[in-house]
């Protein structure tokens, strides 16, 4: 059975999401002016009206083969995951 949340409950968590995307780029800004550029190229690229696009159609218009896709990809998830990671470990650390 799925949770029923109320309106209040439904409306802090949108606010709560839109909030820590813009977060993220703050913190992105805060280590060099190129990361929060690099970031919002990234989302940019994989996203459309607000949501992922869709990611199999992205690869056929770009002309990529595979293994470059996948490259790609790899880029992209590094880059962000380096992000996450990078909030961690100053926290914990410093």
């Amino acid at each position: 059975m799925d949770p029923v949340y109320s309106s209040k409950e439904r409306h802090y968590a949108h606010y709560l999401g839109e909030a820590s995307w813009a977060g993220a780029r703050v913190i992105l800004g805060q280590w060099t002016p190129f990361t929060e550029k690099l970031y919002d190229l990234l989302i940019l690229t994989f996203s459309e009206n607000g949501t992922i696009t869709d990611i199999n159609a992205l690869k056929e218009r770009s002309g990529l083969s595979d293994e470059e896709w996948d490259r790609v990809l790899e880029f992209a998830s590094q880059v962000i995951a380096h992000r996450l990671t990078s909030d961690h470990d100053r926290s914990t650390y410093h």
